[in-house]
């Protein structure tokens, strides 16, 4: 079963009681390092997708993510062990 959620991370979460994996899909475009700590999904969500990471400061937003998933769940390990991954979705075009 797939699930989506139209919300922008906050008060989420509940879609993990009913998947069996769960994906948070995000941009760079975050803000602040600091508005991570409110994303109620980098606590639940098994994965995440960093998309657009083709952008400007998709790197540092890769980077904070996984810092602050790792804060989250007092990983004892580095931050890049964190299941965060950079992605490019992009629509595709063909000619006939």
């Amino acid at each position: 079963m797939f699930v989506e959620t139209p919300g922008i991370g906050q008060g989420d979460s509940a879609v993990t009681e009913v998947a069996d994996l769960s994906l948070y899909v995000m941009t760079p475009e975050f803000g602040a390092a600091s508005q991570l700590e409110k994303i109620e999904m980098l606590d639940e969500a098994d994965v995440v997708a960093v998309n657009k990471s083709d952008r400007r400061g998709a790197q540092d937003a890769l980077r904070d993510v996984r810092r602050q998933m790792a804060r989250n769940r007092r990983h004892v390990g580095g931050p890049e062990e964190m299941p965060v991954f950079a992605t490019v979705a992009r629509a595709s075009t063909t000619t006939a």
